[in-house]
């Protein structure tokens, strides 16, 4: 099953999930690595719970801004 975070651009969270382990480590990041550009805002809530999940899921040695830029 597909489970869309962003509507408006069509981003699943399997596209975010990707772009998290790419390196990406804050909601910008994961938007650009996307191809996408915020539009109602709303899916930056859960892209920033996604970071947070993987940020437990790692050590916590490396800090993980979650700031969209």
């Amino acid at each position: 099953m597909i489970v869309y975070v962003c509507i408006c651009n069509a981003v699943n969270e399997r596209a975010v999930r990707d772009a998290i382990g790419r390196g990406c480590r804050t909601v910008g990041e994961v938007y650009r690595s996307c191809g996408a550009r915020p539009q109602c805002g709303k899916c930056g809530i859960d892209i920033a719970r996604c970071i947070q999940q993987q940020r437990r899921e790692t050590s916590s040695d490396s800090p993980w801004p979650l700031a969209a830029e």
